[in-house]
């Protein structure tokens, strides 16, 4: 797959929107014994993603894995009594800088997509 534009935002929102479940789960188990606070690190997701196998033939095999699922980690910081480690604040940290990063992208294809059609309509 050729490096873009698009394919890097397309990643990016894919890892954004898949820790935004795993940080709403966290929230969702704070009161919950024994739970482990879990993250998923970008830069693992991204190293595992170019391991992946490409289907360049409809014969091949495809590739199986998560490649966020492999990236995942589970925190014993702050571990409270009953062996809890979801701290709210920390989470609710995330949720929005998930949030600004999102938003973030969302921006940069408006503008990506404006460029495109000034060029198109230039061309007219």
């Amino acid at each position: 797959m050729k490096p873009s534009l698009m394919n890097a935002v397309n990643s990016r929102m894919d890892y954004l929107i898949r820790r935004q479940g795993v940080v709403s789960e966290n929230i969702a188990n704070a009161e919950t014994p024994n739970y482990l606070s879990r993250d998923i690190n970008f830069k693992a997701s991204v190293n595992k993603m170019t391991l992946q196998l490409q289907n360049t033939n409809g014969k091949h095999i495809e590739g199986s894995g998560d490649r966020f699922k492999t990236a995942m980690t589970e925190s014993k910081e702050h571990m409270r009594y009953d062996g809890n480690s979801v701290k709210l604040d920390e989470e609710m940290y995330k949720l929005n800088e998930i949030q600004l990063q999102h938003r973030m992208l969302t921006n940069l294809m408006t503008k990506h997509m404006g460029f495109q059609r000034a060029v198109v309509n230039r061309q007219r």
